[in-house]
């Protein structure tokens, strides 16, 4: 019997959402062990080689049964949702008596289905968090885990799962962009106290030095320098273009190529919004 396959590790969203677009489902079909053993024995045996009459059936301790089930699920770990997912897998691979194999069939669709919504709550969870994450770093690590839950999810067979697969996807993708939004907003929030604080130290080095353009550049560089432009909002970067300007037409003309410079050089250490 095997009728359970588990989509692969994600992010593996974008592949997922590529197949279930165009409708494509895998199954692997149970492969007939006796006719294959004896295909096997003809091969080996040569085309001369008389041949054994075939049993009809298997051996009786070839076969699992509905107990073996239970107690391959018992060993998994409470909150071990990879290693549930791994024991559905495996043990709708086992091969069942005849007599026994609808019984199988049904523990093991049942368990399929406590898969799924295990997985879907576990996603709800790691997504959530990841929005709520203090940082960006803290953020992504839990996305990262519901990309790997995703991953576990079992191959949709009809509609509703389709349907509830492709939602699962876009929360995932959705809340990867939220996550970076985050990540900006923050770096924004701290470039703005990094130019408030350049605007303050423009002032209070006018006031107290004068015209010293060593002074004025010192306090520039230090403070919008590790600022990175092209990701900040258009208010910050308006007071931001303010603060350089400032100091720029406080200086002479060799200050201003002094500034530019050292506000160019590669040894500050510029941050990003995936620093926050």
């Amino acid at each position: 019997m095997k009728f359970f396959t588990i989509i692969t590790p994600l992010l593996l969203v974008g592949v997922l959402a590529m197949l279930l677009v165009q409708g494509q489902q895998i199954r692997t079909l149970r492969t007939d062990v006796v006719t294959l053993r004896d295909e096997v024995a003809w091969s080996q045996a040569g085309p001369e080689a008389p041949s054994a009459a075939p049993d009809d059936d298997l051996h009786e301790e070839s076969y699992n049964s509905p107990k073996d089930i239970a107690k391959r699920i018992a060993s998994v770990a409470g909150g071990d949702v990879q290693g549930f997912a791994m024991a559905v897998a495996e043990v709708d691979g086992w091969i069942f008596h005849p007599d026994q194999e609808e019984a199988a069939k049904d523990i093991i669709g049942k368990l399929v289905s406590d898969l799924r919504g295990i997985i879907r709550l576990a996603i709800s969870a790691e997504t959530d968090k990841a929005i709520k994450a203090a940082s960006g770093t803290e953020g992504a690590k839990h996305l990262t885990r519901a990309g790997e839950l995703f991953g576990l999810y079992p191959q949709p067979s009809s509609e509703a799962e389709r349907t509830e697969a492709e939602a699962l996807s876009a929360t995932i993708l959705g809340t990867a962009r939220r996550v970076e939004d985050l990540r900006r907003l923050r770096y924004n929030d701290w470039a703005a106290h990094q130019i408030e604080q350049g605007l303050s130290g423009f002032h209070q080095n006018k006031k107290t030095f004068g015209d010293d353009s060593e002074a004025l550049i010192r306090s520039c560089v230090s403070t919008l320098g590790p600022v990175e432009t092209s990701s900040l909002e258009p208010a910050v970067l308006a007071l931001y273009q303010e603060a350089l300007s400032m100091t720029t037409e406080a200086l002479s003309e060799p200050g201003r190529v002094k500034l530019a410079k050292e506000l160019s050089s590669t040894s500050i250490d510029r941050k990003s919004p995936a620093d926050f």
